[in-house]
C-alpha cells in the first residue's frame, strides 16, 4: 500500500503542497489549509475504493495548528465528519496544537516514573549491576524527545525526575 497512496497524491495534479507520512498502519497528512486537507483526503477516499482499503473515520482525528477550530472547519473521511482534537497521540508520542512539548514530557515522566517503580518492585534482590542494566535498557527510552524545547519546564521537570 505504500507505495500506490503517495502515487496517487503525487499524480493528482493538484496544486497545493501537502506531506503525506507513512508508517506502518499510521498516516499522517499535513496540508496549508483545510480545502487542500480535504482534496487530499478525497484522494485517498478514491484510492481505498480502488484498492479495496478501509480508512476508519472514527478513529481518525484532526488537529489544527494556526488557529482555533471554528464550526466551519470541517474536513471528512468516507463522508464521515472528522473529529477535531487539541493534542493527539501519534506513534507514542503526544502532539498539541500550540506545539507545546509539556504534554509530552509529562507522558515519558509518567512513563518513566511507572517503569522505574515496576524495576525495583519486581527486581529488588538483584546486584547493582544487574538492575542498572535493566535500568537502562527497560526504563530509559524517551522516544520522540528529540523534538522537546531543552528549555522548556516540561524538558527540566523530566531531567529532575
Amino acid at each position: 500500500m505504500y507505495i500506490p497512496v503517495f502515487q496517487c497524491v503525487r499524480q493528482s495534479n493538484t496544486r497545493w503542497c501537502h506531506i503525506a507520512l507513512g508508517y506502518a498502519d499510521d498516516l499522517t497528512l499535513i496540508c496549508p489549509s483545510l480545502n487542500a486537507l480535504n482534496q487530499m483526503l478525497s484522494i485517498y477516499t478514491d484510492f481505498a475504493k480502488q484498492y479495496n482499503i478501509v480508512f476508519n473515520a472514527q478513529r481518525t482525528t484532526g488537529i489544527k495548528f494556526s488557529a482555533p477550530v471554528t464550526q466551519q472547519d470541517c474536513i471528512y473521511l468516507n463522508d464521515n465528519v472528522i473529529q477535531w482534537a487539541d493534542q493527539v497521540r501519534h506513534l507514542g508520542n503526544i502532539v498539541h496544537s500550540n506545539l507545546s512539548d509539556l504534554p509530552d514530557c509529562k507522558l515519558k515522566r509518567s512513563t518513566f516514573n511507572g517503569s522505574v517503580n515496576k524495576l525495583f518492585a519486581t527486581y529488588k534482590c538483584l546486584n547493582q549491576d544487574t538492575t542498572r542494566q535493566l535500568f537502562q535498557s527497560y526504563c530509559c527510552s524517551f522516544y520522540g524527545s528529540q523534538l522537546w524545547d531543552l528549555i522548556s519546564a516540561g524538558f527540566t521537570n523530566c531531567c529532575v525526575q
